[in-house]
């Protein structure tokens, strides 16, 4: 007779199906909820740090273009008090493209 554990490591995935009992079985399944769990904390922990991130970005950049159109804004009023005549042709002109627009 050949021996037949003499290749294993003694691992319990490579017992025999005829040495398994129902305890390890149920061992097993018990070790696997356990990891299942630990898995979906890490995946829940790694989610909601990834959500506060992009929301974290997404606020700094709403904050930069807030900033950017503020700018922007002042920049056009101060145009618009040097050159009040300019302004109010420019403000013509677009009112009569959005009137034509409007009615086509």
């Amino acid at each position: 007779m050949t021996n037949t554990t003499a290749g294993t490591t003694g691992s319990a995935a490579k017992k025999p199906a005829t040495g398994t009992t129902t305890a390890d079985v149920e061992n097993e399944i018990a070790q696997l909820r356990a990891d299942v769990a630990s898995l979906t904390d890490t995946i829940k922990s790694l989610g909601t740090s990834t959500v506060r991130d992009i929301q974290s970005r997404a606020y700094d950049k709403r904050d930069e273009l807030s900033d950017q159109l503020r700018v922007k804004e002042e920049e056009i009023k101060e145009r618009v008090r040097e050159n009040p005549m300019q302004a109010l042709g420019i403000a013509a002109g677009v009112g009569f493209l959005v009137g034509v627009i409007w009615r086509s």
